[in-house]
């Protein structure tokens, strides 16, 4: 049996055809039908010659305790192969791939050079797809900009890259970008990880610091941060009464689906954390941990 992100295969459509501005050369273009339960790898980025290089990591220590988030990938696969999710068929996209497919808008077309740039790419490639899967499964969420929320008519004053809200609209889920290029970026969540892992804590403490600070100040329990070549996703949860905040597997933009039970895109991580944040959002309610809140360490500013 095939895992419903394996549907796409079954389901493909294929289509050659001979271009109409020359009877000399034959151009084939394969087209891959995808639905709410295929949601596919994104292309890679195009950055410019030009581009911006200094870092924009925020002096923002993550303080509390940290973890990693046990289990994440088997999450993210039970989430697409639960038999009792009725998966919406019809086809949302449409990717053209193969030969003389490098100027379609499958493919990446834009140049990045900045911050900003990635942010749209981003909200291209990963909150337009999402977002369209959640509304074919008639989840009322959708990936926005932070300013169409209402903690922001509300007047909180800092600007989170990217979230995800409800109709309301309240945010569920809470997004930060950061360039892939600037050298201090380079693979920043993978090396991170594996330094926390290895006893050297500080590195992954600082990058995760200015998106748990959102989390916190935005009442949000579920978060990401992604430099467009790696994503990775936080939740906060209570353990024996302390509030911790826990790490995800660091998901890479081409990082492939290698059988029916292993590997996940990060599309598909961002729609499990969609639902989790659904049904569990909020990131504490007064009185809903053990221990008093001046106990609970979770975000110092060194700016």
């Amino acid at each position: 049996m095939l895992f419903p992100f394996y549907a796409s295969i079954t389901n493909t459509f294929l289509a050659c055809h001979l271009d109409s501005g020359t009877k000399s050369r034959k151009s084939y273009h394969w087209q891959h039908e995808i639905s709410s339960s295929s949601l596919f790898l994104p292309p890679a980025p195009r950055v410019g010659y030009i581009h911006t290089n200094s870092s924009a990591i925020h002096k923002i220590d993550f303080v509390g305790q940290l973890m990693a988030w046990p289990n994440f990938e088997r999450e993210v696969i039970t989430t697409f192969s639960l038999p009792s999710t009725n998966w919406n068929n019809d086809t949302l996209d449409v990717r053209v791939v193969g030969f003389g497919s490098q100027t379609s808008i499958s493919e990446e077309q834009m140049v990045l050079g900045d911050e900003i740039g990635l942010q749209g790419r981003l909200g291209e490639r990963l909150g337009r797809p999402v977002t369209s899967s959640l509304q074919a499964q008639q989840h009322r969420r959708r990936m926005g900009d932070f300013k169409a929320s209402r903690p922001a008519a509300a007047g909180y004053r800092r600007i989170p890259d990217m979230v995800l809200f409800d109709g309301v609209p309240e945010i569920k889920v809470v997004g930060g970008a950061k360039a892939p290029w600037p050298d201090e970026h380079i693979n920043m969540l993978s090396e991170g990880v594996d330094d926390f892992e290895a006893g050297q804590e500080g590195p992954l403490r600082r990058r995760l610091g200015q998106v748990a600070r959102y989390m916190r100040e935005l009442n949000v329990k579920h978060g990401f941060l992604s430099t467009y070549e790696e994503t990775i996703f936080l939740r906060k949860v209570d353990v024996r009464g302390v509030w911790t905040l826990q790490y995800s597997t660091v998901i890479a933009y081409d990082d492939p689906l290698t059988s029916q039970t292993e590997g996940t895109t990060t599309q598909q991580g961002l729609y499990h954390v969609a639902l989790l944040g659904q049904a569990d959002s909020v990131f504490t309610r007064r009185g809903g941990t053990r221990s008093p809140l001046r106990n609970h360490r979770w975000t110092i500013s060194r700016e």
